[in-house]
């Protein structure tokens, strides 16, 4: 029960920063539509992120958990902190000559002819947005710190700093005192950078509420060894995972101005389910995972948690993965078609969002398996792993990109998320972790029963329910008649799945639902 609380709390807390991410692009795409501008800002954006993914939430995140939860249980807060300082301390020095090295890159592209004007607009973005690189991975090697002192709260509530500074910079000070799409993009990036000065704020100041001594190891020499041996094949696996995630967006930003924000709406989409339970469920669970495989006697626990996981994962994603799938056009048009981001912007939308949704239970199965593998101090088998998904990702969009366009791209990461995720699953019974257990494979089959009902149930019903909407389209303004139409579809339909789903799941007696209406009914009153 404990576990369970503690994903809800990151589940809640992740889930209002998802919400104030669609909000944000809901205003990104508003203002700055799909054509150059937001693909150049995309893009510039999108090198930070790597690296923030990378060496924050990435390989170094993936070492220093293991190692600081030993430290923890061995030797105390002391020797932890006097490691996390040490940790800190050198990354601080890399992330600034890394933040050099990428300034002068972007300074440079402009020197380079001929190219689109999309290029041109993301050097400038890029330069601006450089710093934010340092002040991320800091903030979430902090944030991986508090998670091993069980504290969730703070880290999850990261993003919503920096999703409230790009909203108010962009809706705010963009809407009033600029004119065109270049100008606001602008005032965009100055958004990211205060977003980012409270992501590194926050989770430090919460660590020195808990006693983080900050002057620990100074002046003595703090063995690193067992974080680099993590560490270093870590980098490669991740970097290669980052690398296959630029490649798609340079090959998006390759084929025409809209592609590259198209993939990325849809894409940002499916972040959602994903974001508000699965990565919480790797979250709360990645230290503990850690614990039970650093004893002795803690394999059939580590499995137990692994499956436990994977089953409470599966009960959310499939659901929300169905349901983005078959209401993705009344979704899109009624968050989506504002300002610059037109109806044709929402058709071309549709299919690459349908296909990533498809994804959504694999992208989450992968994470909590990677995770394993990590926990067990194992981060050679996801570098091969991850090897194997760049070259299929890469071969795969070249094949698909002609004569698909972003939905080939959109599909080669389907088939490559859906081959990467099951040879993880497979590798893991080195660790005595059974590929299927009967509760889990009895558990799987009743979800994906639920959900397929819960699907039909929508498609049956949303001819039905438009009709009935229709009736209602005299009493409102025509200009926002099919809008309302679209969100009234959504606020219909999306309760009844809800009821379906977990109605179906009631009569089926899913063992996992229970659990997780216990912890509700005991939230509920309290």
């Amino acid at each position: 029960m404990a576990r369970l609380r503690s994903i809800s709390i990151v589940s809640l807390a992740t889930s209002a920063s998802r919400v104030l991410g669609l909000i944000r692009d809901v205003c990104m795409f508003a203002f700055l539509g799909t054509g150059p501008v937001s693909s150049a800002f995309i893009l510039a954006f999108t090198l930070p992120n790597l690296f923030r993914r990378l060496l924050g939430e990435g390989a170094l995140t993936s070492a220093v958990v293991p190692v600081l939860s030993r430290k923890l249980e061995q030797e105390g807060e002391a020797a932890q902190d006097a490691l996390l300082n040490a940790v800190l301390r050198r990354l601080f020095l890399t992330l600034l000559g890394l933040s050099v090295l990428l300034g002068i890159g972007w300074w440079g592209l402009p020197l380079i002819p001929g190219l689109a004007e999309r290029w041109y607009l993301s050097s400038g973005y890029g330069l601006m947005l450089t710093p934010y690189l340092v002040l991320i991975c800091l903030a979430a090697i902090l944030s991986a710190a508090l998670n091993v002192r069980q504290r969730f709260l703070v880290p999850a509530l990261s993003q919503v700093w920096l999703n409230l500074s790009m909203i108010a910079a962009l809706g705010g000070f963009g809407w009033a005192l600029a004119e065109t799409p270049e100008a606001r993009a602008w005032w965009l990036a100055g958004g990211v950078l205060v977003g980012g000065v409270l992501q590194w704020l926050t989770p430090w100041l919460d660590l020195q509420q808990v006693g983080w001594d900050r002057r620990a190891g100074r002046g003595e020499p703090v063995d690193l060894r067992p974080v680099w041996r993590l560490f270093l094949p870590g980098v490669f696996g991740a970097a290669i995972f980052q690398v296959n995630v630029l490649v798609s967006r340079l090959l998006a930003f390759s084929l025409n101005d809209q592609a590259t924000g198209i993939l990325y709406l849809a894409n940002r989409l499916i972040e959602l389910p994903l974001g508000v339970f699965a990565v919480a469920v790797s979250t709360v669970l990645f230290p503990e995972l850690a614990r039970y495989a650093a004893r002795e006697d803690g394999q059939e626990t580590f499995a137990e948690a692994y499956h436990h996981g994977w089953r409470l994962i599966m009960l959310i994603t499939v659901p929300a993965a169905l349901g983005l799938a078959v209401l993705a056009g009344p979704i899109l048009s009624a968050l989506f078609a504002w300002g610059l981001f037109a109806a044709d912007d929402v058709a071309a939308t549709i299919p690459p969002l349908q296909i990533f949704a498809i994804a959504v239970p694999f992208y989450s199965w992968a994470t909590l398996a990677t995770r394993a593998f990590h926990a067990q101090q194992d981060m050679r088998t996801p570098v091969r792993l991850a090897v194997l998904n760049l070259l299929m990702n890469l071969g795969l969009s070249l094949l698909l990109m002609g004569p698909y366009g972003t939905s080939g791209l959109a599909l080669a990461n389907l088939l490559t998320s859906v081959t990467h995720c099951m040879l993880l699953a497979v590798l893991l019974r080195r660790y005595r972790v059974p590929l299927l257990t009967p509760t889990t494979g009895l558990a799987t089959v009743k979800i994906i029963a639920a959900g397929a009902v819960m699907a039909g149930a929508i498609v049956w019903l949303k001819p039905f329910s438009w009709d009935l909407l229709a009736r209602l389209e005299t009493l409102f303004a025509p200009t926002w008649a099919e809008k309302l139409l679209n969100a009234g579809l959504i606020a219909l339909l999306i309760p009844l799945g809800v009821v379906v789903y977990f109605g179906t799941l009631v009569i089926l007696r899913e063992g996992e639902l229970h659990e997780l209406l216990t912890v509700i009914r005991k939230k509920l009153g309290r």
